[in-house]
């Protein structure tokens, strides 16, 4: 049942039930900077908690990519599958990695209806500015930044075929940073 439809009391137990997975759905997204499809279509054997590694199907290029994810977001994925299998889930073959409570794979807008959902409750100002996108957006101007402009790094990890796209993403860090240099006058305007 759609979470507006349930009382209060029972958007609350439903929200219970998903929020180990909807912790490591939003956590992979930032860590990773995957595109909802790709997220949308790992099931349980492309991930490996051994190796901090998911692989996954890239964009238009029938591109296999092993990507790498934090021990942060490892924990989030272990906790969810514990949690499944606790509810009884055994996983064969290609099962989803992220289902419904009925089992069935999430689909691309329940995904992104997710990341509505948690922005409009976290920072309802950026309700209709934060989306799957701006978050792989956020993941790499972030990682731009932290990985000393290594702009050959980020291509790879964003899966971009040409370096051109990826610049995209550095521009607009360096612009954030330019933009910044006045940080502490900030409460001032």
């Amino acid at each position: 049942m759609p979470a507006h439809v349930l009382s209060r009391k029972g958007q609350l137990s439903y929200h219970e039930h998903l929020k180990k997975r909807d912790l490591a759905v939003i956590f992979l997204f930032l860590d990773t900077g995957l595109r909802v499809s790709e997220l949308n279509s790992i099931n349980v054997k492309d991930l490996s908690l051994d190796d901090y590694t998911v692989v996954v199907q890239r964009k238009g290029r029938n591109k296999i990519q092993m990507i790498y994810y934090s021990d942060e977001s490892a924990e989030y994925l272990s906790d969810y599958l514990n949690e499944r299998k606790a509810r009884g889930d055994y996983f064969h073959g290609d099962d989803p990695l992220f289902v419904t409570l009925e089992g069935n794979r999430l689909s691309v807008r329940e995904i992104q209806s997710m990341v509505k959902k948690y922005v409009a409750a976290a920072l309802p100002e950026k309700m209709h500015s934060i989306s799957p996108h701006k978050l792989r957006s956020s993941f790499a101007m972030e990682f731009y930044r932290a990985s000393d402009k290594d702009i050959l790094t980020l291509q790879k990890r964003m899966g971009h075929k040409s370096i051109l796209t990826t610049n995209i993403y550095a521009k607009a860090a360096d612009a954030e940073i330019k933009e910044s240099r006045n940080w502490r006058n900030k409460e001032d305007n």
